[in-house]
C-alpha cells in the first residue's frame, strides 16, 4: 500500500503508453493513422527503457500492477492514437479495483496530439479538463 502523505491527489495520463510489452495484436500505423507511432518505434523505445527487465513486470507496466492507493486518474485519448487500447485496458483494469477513472476519448485524434493543444479547439478543451480535473481533486 503506498503511503498517503506521499501520494498525490490525482493523475493526468495523456496519449499513454501503459503496456511496455507491446502486444502482438497493437494495431500499427496502416491500421490508426497515427504517423507519430509505429509498433516498432515502441519496441525500440521499451527495449530502451526495459534494458533486460521483462514488460510484464509491474514495476514498469502498470497493466499488471497493484494499483491499491491510486488515486483518481484522467485519462486522453484518440482513436487514432496507436496507444489508444493501453488507455481503455487500463481503464477497465483500474475501475475493477475500485480506483476512479476519467476515460476522455477524442475521435480522429493521434498520439500526443495534446502537444497541439493551442491550434485545436479539441487540444484548448481537453487542456482545460486537466486543469478543472487536477483543480476538482487536488484542492
Amino acid at each position: 500500500m503506498r503511503d498517503a502523505a506521499s501520494t498525490p491527489g490525482a493523475a493526468v495520463a495523456l496519449s499513454p503508453w501503459i503496456d511496455v510489452a507491446v502486444r502482438a495484436d497493437m494495431p500499427d500505423e496502416k491500421q490508426t493513422g497515427d504517423p507519430m507511432l509505429t509498433p516498432d518505434g515502441l519496441r525500440w523505445f521499451a527495449q530502451t527503457y526495459l534494458g533486460a527487465a521483462s514488460g510484464d513486470d509491474p514495476v514498469h507496466n502498470a497493466l499488471h500492477a497493484d494499483l491499491t492507493g491510486t488515486p483518481p486518474v484522467l485519462i486522453q485519448t484518440g482513436t487514432r492514437d496507436i496507444t489508444h487500447q493501453d488507455a481503455i485496458l487500463f481503464t477497465e483494469r483500474a475501475r475493477a479495483t475500485g480506483v476512479e477513472v476519467v476515460l476522455d476519448v477524442y475521435p480522429e485524434l493521434i498520439h500526443d496530439w495534446h502537444a497541439y493543444g493551442p491550434d485545436l479547439p479539441e487540444g484548448q478543451q481537453a487542456l482545460a479538463r486537466v486543469g478543472a480535473f487536477l483543480a476538482e481533486h487536488t484542492n
